[in-house]
């Protein structure tokens, strides 16, 4: 995620808050909110569990990251803009960057981008 969240913040997107939806709230709160640099990420649902009213809040964000999962996905096709998602579970740190989300077959407009631990992100134009 760390990764997806540089993408955002470096590639001319301006000022990032990133919305995270999770049903493992202690996770995110481990290896997301922990990390320093991280201020600008936020865990938004709490232990109520709104499902319908954070799904109606990603549909409204600008763009999306998400792993795996229908509720993710949904989020995504919901909000439009890009979304950043794994390419390969298998395959640490490659991560495919839709500029705009489909179920269909790959667009000219996707590329790949495969990140090591320590490389810098190559941004996509």
């Amino acid at each position: 995620f760390n990764f997806a969240f540089e993408y955002f913040r470096n590639g001319g997107f301006g000022r990032c808050a990133f919305l995270v939806v999770s049903d493992d709230q202690e996770w995110v709160k481990d290896n997301l909110l922990s990390n320093k640099t991280n201020s600008d990420v936020f865990l938004i649902n709490g232990p109520e569990r709104n499902p319908h009213k954070d799904l109606a809040l990603l549909s409204l964000c600008n763009h999306s990251i998400f792993d795996y999962g229908s509720f993710g996905l949904w989020g995504a096709v919901y909000s439009g803009g890009e979304v950043v998602t794994s390419n390969s579970y298998g395959q640490a740190h490659q991560f495919i960057v839709y500029k705009r989300f489909h179920f269909f077959d790959p667009q000219p407009d996707e590329e790949l981008i495969t990140l090591g631990r320590y490389e810098k992100l190559n941004y996509l134009s």
